[in-house]
């Protein structure tokens, strides 16, 4: 385990995931990744979509056992994005790059671990 590293997320099926999905040149900066409260956003540029995982209840032990969702947006982006925002409420996610800028609605959070739509593996946002 890395220093930097300490609850092992680098070997979690999320990060496997985006790390399999970066493209090879990265011509500048990209803030592809956010956190509000408990929830880590990342941004997959192969599938157009967020993943998320709640990070309270992501266990190093188990990588492999954690689970997260996608988000994906119900209109697709025609641009590239290079940056996530989310907003002070929570509600709303901005996907932002240099020829635009979407506003993703983000769904409810409900069910005993407060994830989104009840743990639902993959969701379409508005």
């Amino acid at each position: 385990m890395s220093l930097t590293d300490v609850f092992n997320l680098n070997s979690s099926p999320m990060f496997e995931k985006i790390r399999g999905n970066l493209p090879l040149e990265r011509q500048k900066i990209q803030h592809i990744m956010e956190s509000k409260g408990d929830l880590l956003y990342v941004w997959d540029a192969a599938e157009s979509c967020v993943h998320v995982m709640d990070w309270r209840y992501y266990d190093p032990k188990n990588a492999n056992e954690n689970k997260y969702q996608t988000l994906v947006p119900s209109i697709p982006q025609d641009f590239k994005v290079e940056r996530l925002h989310i907003s002070r409420s929570g509600i709303s996610m901005a996907l932002a790059g240099p020829k635009g800028v979407a506003i993703m609605e983000l769904p409810l959070r409900y069910g005993k671990s407060g994830q989104y739509m009840n743990g639902k593996e993959k969701i379409t946002c508005g």
